[in-house]
């Protein structure tokens, strides 16, 4: 009782309450603002290092692989911020076909690349393997994957030459290898195998060798939630892409809908059958929508982590 008057008048005061209330929501507007801000998939430890390898005599040997960082971190960054916004996936960009290893693809140049151990400070080559599968005592890690076919399509988003931003954000997803993935010492340092490959469902498979398992529930809320930059933006970002190419095929086939309707003057039996078919083929991609699946497969005693994206034209092609 001695104390109710003075709380009253302090904490418990209209004018404290209003004031903790108007701190509550600057503090919540301010995290819904830097998520706009432009982030790096790179940390600042490990750019200030590769502004060193570049202005020193390592320039040759690491070059590419820093500009191929810079092109992929640009990229992810663009996607963290856009998939944070509603155009991003109401747009009107349409979706569009090529080869996964076709003429552009950063792949048919780069079979490795350097990255910078955020620790250590040390450089780690990092080895893409695509004609080649993961292998344990002689048997397949993931046992139904393919090598994936020269020819193989792939999906992507925007213009013709869209597929090279989609190509950037794989070599965010392979860069993660660096950091989480289980390296190997040989005589100019270490390095870290990547392992791309067709799933028996047609996905795309990239995949490493980790030391052990993570909290892969945490992996999987940040699939569907927005994480803050320390927790990683590279796999929300690249699924954020994935869902959005799908949204512009079920906008597709939602204008397809409403254009038959438009134009289609007089009723009969015919155009009544295209209208049930067409909704009935836009309900089935609604409740059949490709996910990102995370997973951690076990060979042995070894560990790999695994992300299957639905990015293949069978996938997605309808």
């Amino acid at each position: 009782m001695i104390m109710n008057n003075l709380l009253n008048e302090t904490a418990f005061s209209s004018n404290a309450i209003h004031f903790l209330y108007d701190i509550v929501t600057a503090e919540s507007n301010a995290i819904k603002l830097s998520y706009y801000k432009s982030f790096s998939h790179t940390p600042e430890d490990i750019r200030k290092q590769q502004y060193s390898d570049v202005i020193r005599n390592k320039r040759d040997k690491y070059f590419q692989s820093h500009v191929v960082t810079l092109l992929s971190d640009l990229r992810i960054s663009e996607n963290y911020r856009s998939g944070l916004k509603r155009d991003y996936y109401a747009g009107d960009l349409k979706v569009h076909y090529g080869k996964l290893f076709g003429e552009r693809s950063i792949f048919n140049s780069l079979k490795n690349f350097y990255v910078i151990d955020g620790m250590t400070q040390e450089h780690i080559r990092i080895n893409i393997h695509r004609y080649e599968l993961a292998v344990e005592k002689g048997k397949q890690v993931a046992e139904s994957d393919t090598i994936i076919p020269e020819e193989q399509e792939i999906a992507f988003r925007g213009y013709t030459n869209g597929i090279d931003d989609l190509l950037l954000l794989f070599i965010a997803l392979i860069e993660n290898a660096a950091s989480k993935g289980k390296g190997e010492m040989e005589e100019d340092g270490a390095k870290v195998d990547v392992y791309l490959s067709k799933t028996e469902n047609g996905y795309l498979r990239i995949m490493n060798e980790v030391y052990e398992e993570g909290d892969l529930e945490r992996i999987r809320f940040f699939l569907q939630n927005p994480p803050q930059p320390k927790d990683g933006i590279s796999i929300w970002s690249v699924s954020r892409y994935l869902i959005s190419m799908e949204c512009s095929l079920i906008k597709e086939r939602i204008n397809k809908l409403r254009d038959y309707l438009k134009n289609e003057g007089e009723y009969t039996s015919q155009n009544k059958e295209d209208v049930v078919n067409l909704y009935y083929e836009t309900e089935e991609i609604f409740s059949h929508l490709p996910e990102t699946r995370v997973n951690y497969l076990k060979a042995g005693k070894k560990i790999f982590f695994s992300i299957e994206l639905p990015v293949m034209a069978e996938c997605l092609r309808r």
